[in-house]
């Protein structure tokens, strides 16, 4: 009984306006950091690795059409990510400063 109890609060919580909206903020900011993770992963791995022969193979690959665009996708998330950022402060501004 109380376990139903505290899933009916936590839902309820849930579904106020202000936390949702904070819980969508902070998954698309982890999304966004991971998948640009993911993609220096596959350039640091594939395009330009970590051995002595790295910059070597950077010249091979260096033109390649995949990690020339995988490059610029993970700029593009890069971009996306601070624009998300400086989205943030000023709404959290404007949420407090309305506050009732």
């Amino acid at each position: 009984m109380k376990t139903a109890h505290i899933k009916n609060v936590f839902v309820e919580y849930l579904q106020m306006p202000m936390v949702s909206a904070a819980g969508f903020w902070m998954g698309s900011v982890l999304m966004l950091s991971t998948v640009q993770w993911i993609c220096i992963q596959f350039i640091a791995t594939h395009c330009a690795p970590w051995t002595f022969f790295g910059p070597f193979f950077n010249v091979l690959s260096l033109g390649s059409p995949v990690c020339h665009a995988v490059n610029k996708f993970q700029l593009d998330i890069s971009n996306q990510f601070i624009s998300t950022w400086s989205l943030a402060v000023p709404v959290a501004v404007a949420v407090l400063v309305n506050k009732k």
